[in-house]
């Protein structure tokens, strides 16, 4: 058993340790607006973490998309810690490091978005907003907040569960462009 963690490198124990910890901050943040689930906070979030670890390995290169496409990405990284090496270039923040705050910022970034947009203050401006505009205006307007009404009715622990699965997915999203800009 200890020859596992030994294992494991400290990047990915810190990776999970952050992960873990936005993720019961939210679970925390949730449960005292009155989710009293504990099996779906717990639920939520482990699928959150695993889907998260897995879109920072796939950054980093851990985990490739097809076995073709992980042969030559080993060799590309290989080939270009060769010639960092020779030129001793050492990058100011860690590869780990970079894949880990895209991940994180891109994540944090869709889970906040929905709660900024259908919080009381941001709803009733936008409601005064929109029925102080012209009735031709409104018409362009009112796709939007069709939209957004429904979002703010939603119950907590479908706000929760949304909320957060948009979140991930938003992530792997941003994972998955990047790679594919990266092949180009």
């Amino acid at each position: 058993m200890s020859s596992f963690y030994r294992a494991l490198p400290l990047s990915v124990v810190s990776f999970l340790i952050a992960a873990s910890a936005i993720e019961a901050s939210v679970a925390l943040y949730f449960s005292s607006q009155g989710v009293s689930d504990a099996i779906l906070l717990v639920l939520v979030s482990v699928g959150v973490i695993a889907v998260l670890a897995l879109s920072w390995a796939e950054v980093r290169g851990e985990v490739p998309v097809s076995r073709g496409v992980g042969v030559e990405k080993r060799s590309r990284r290989k080939e270009r810690a060769r010639q960092r090496e020779r030129v001793e270039e050492k990058p100011l923040i860690s590869p780990d490091l970079r894949s880990a705050i895209l991940v994180f910022s891109v994540f944090l970034l869709a889970l906040a978005i929905p709660y900024v947009l259908t919080s009381t203050p941001v709803l009733t401006g936008l409601k005064s907003l929109y029925e102080g505009l012209p009735v031709q205006l409104q018409g362009t307007l009112k796709g939007a907040w069709d939209f957004m009404t429904p979002l703010y009715k939603l119950d907590l622990v479908y706000k929760y569960a949304l909320s957060q699965n948009l979140a991930a997915l938003c992530a792997v999203l941003a994972v998955v462009l990047l790679g594919h800009l990266r092949r180009r």
